[in-house]
């Protein structure tokens, strides 16, 4: 699967992710994910966590291509929401308190096992998802 994303004079970042189940959930949060996010991992269902884990990592990741520092930006250091879809956002960031009001997160489901997420800074008036198989606007 792949994943395009254009916007105008706008930093961003994409990420998509296949669902898998054959990593310990428990070691990956511990290396990972900020304080903020692990306390909401916590309380997720057994069925719904891998969704989360995987919701949580593509946020993560896009986040970190947007602002061009890649793998090693420290990924404790900023938060990002794990409930659904569309309330995807930044939380917190421990460099700068006001940086979460200036991005913009989407996160979906582009197909079945497959999770994705973008980030874009600033505003954006309109946002659509469209899959190239049978030209199907998602969102």
């Amino acid at each position: 699967m792949v994943s395009f994303a254009f916007f105008q004079n706008q930093e961003i970042g994409v990420d998509i992710e296949n669902i898998k189940d054959n990593f310990n959930v428990l070691e990956l949060e511990q290396n990972f994910f900020s304080k903020t996010e692990i306390t909401s991992l916590e309380k997720q269902s057994p069925k719904e966590l891998l969704r989360t884990v995987f919701s949580c990592g593509t946020r993560k990741e896009f986040f970190i291509k947007s602002e061009g520092s890649g793998l090693l930006f420290p990924l404790d250091q900023f938060a990002v929401s794990l409930d659904s879809y569309d309330t995807a956002e930044l939380l917190e960031t421990k460099w700068n308190k006001k940086e979460k009001k200036v991005w913009r997160l989407y996160s979906y489901a582009p197909a079945i096992g497959y999770i994705e997420a973008v980030s874009v800074k600033h505003s954006v008036a309109h946002f659509s998802l469209i899959n190239l198989d049978n030209e199907r606007v998602i969102k």
